[in-house]
């Protein structure tokens, strides 16, 4: 409704939602669900050779407000044990979590970082169509150790969405403003350096 996408009914794997400018691809649940998203529309809609890619999503975390917003300054899968480092050349807009991907929802918050089931999937295919600087993931808190994730409804995440778009849209022009700094063709000099 913010950015006045409309559905792409071509599509039908995926619920795709899209303007001149953005994409926004509903994946469902899950690292499966993640990878396939990602692959399917960078490979069916994507022509930019380094697209900006942003997973926005919700994840628990031990002790920070529902509704709040972290972008993941390390992922990790904790099936697979991959790390993925996404690069800050900006000041992030919001504060910064380590985010662990599971493949069940985590009821432990064991440690304080976040928790979600898709961060790490959409992390490893992203990075086959884009640079580690423009492929980051934004997580909105959904739970913690006082509210389960049982406790979660779609209006909830609706509402905390909306609250978080101001923060949304920094990132957004974060990232565009790395990605105008990223030469499209090599230069010569670049062509050199590397031979």
């Amino acid at each position: 409704q913010a950015w006045k996408l409309t559905k792409q009914l071509r599509f039908q794997p995926f619920a795709v939602y899209a303007n001149a400018e953005r994409v926004v691809t509903v994946t469902g649940i899950g690292k499966t669900a993640m990878a396939g998203a990602v692959g399917y529309v960078m490979a069916t809609l994507c022509a930019d050779p380094m697209p900006v890619l942003l997973n926005i999503g919700i994840a628990g975390h031990r002790n920070q407000a529902r509704g709040s917003l972290r972008l993941a300054s390390k992922v990790v899968d904790v099936d697979t044990g991959k790390r993925f480092y996404p690069q800050l050349p900006f000041s992030p807009p919001c504060k910064t979590s380590e985010l662990v991907t599971c493949a069940k929802p985590n009821n432990d918050y064991d440690v304080e970082r976040l928790y979600d089931m898709e961060a790490s999937a959409f992390y490893e295919v992203a990075v086959k169509f884009s640079s580690a600087e423009l492929i980051h993931c934004l997580k909105i808190v959904s739970d913690n150790q006082d509210f389960s994730v049982e406790m979660i409804s779609e209006a909830a995440v609706d509402a905390w969405c909306s609250a978080g778009m101001e923060t949304i849209e920094r990132l957004i022009c974060c990232l565009q403003s790395v990605r105008q700094a990223i030469p499209v063709a090599a230069s010569s000099q670049y062509e050199e350096i590397e031979q």
